[in-house]
């Protein structure tokens, strides 16, 4: 079989003396500069963060869980789903404390976590039931 034309099998088939050589002269590059700008973004990313105020932070988050939920909604039904069932949508989101209402349903008043494109009405089948992880509590099933 034919191998692929690849770095990797470039590297494999370079002779012992070369790969010597190429590791001395890549040896003198700083290894920022060797793993390429994503990665140099990213340091100055976490190095500048770590100065950030908690309010900073907490709008950090905040943003990035917004783009996330954005994202889910947009893509897939299942949270579509679930989002419309609360009346929820993620530009709504203001705080965290707004997460409190969106994933978790009253269990001891047996409104199911809604599943839509997966069950048929009447069904009987494993159901999913989402609780909060902050109360310490895992997800379980009910038949």
């Amino acid at each position: 079989m034919k191998k692929a034309l690849s770095k990797k099998n470039l590297w494999d088939k370079t002779s012992l003396l070369l790969k010597s050589t190429l590791g001395a002269v890549l040896g003198l590059f700083p290894t920022k500069w060797l793993l390429g700008k994503s990665f140099r973004e990213n340091c100055k990313f976490v190095h500048d963060a770590q100065w950030w105020s908690a309010e900073q932070a907490r709008e950090y988050q905040l943003n990035k869980l917004r783009e996330i939920l954005k994202l889910a909604y947009e893509r897939t039904k299942f949270y579509r789903l679930m989002f419309d069932s609360v009346g929820f949508h993620p530009r709504d989101l203001k705080s965290l404390d707004d997460m409190n209402h969106l994933f978790f349903r009253n269990l001891r008043q047996g409104q199911p976590f809604p599943t839509g494109h997966n069950r048929k009405k009447g069904d009987s089948q494993t159901l999913l039931q989402p609780s909060a992880a902050a109360r310490g509590t895992r997800f379980r099933t009910q038949r």
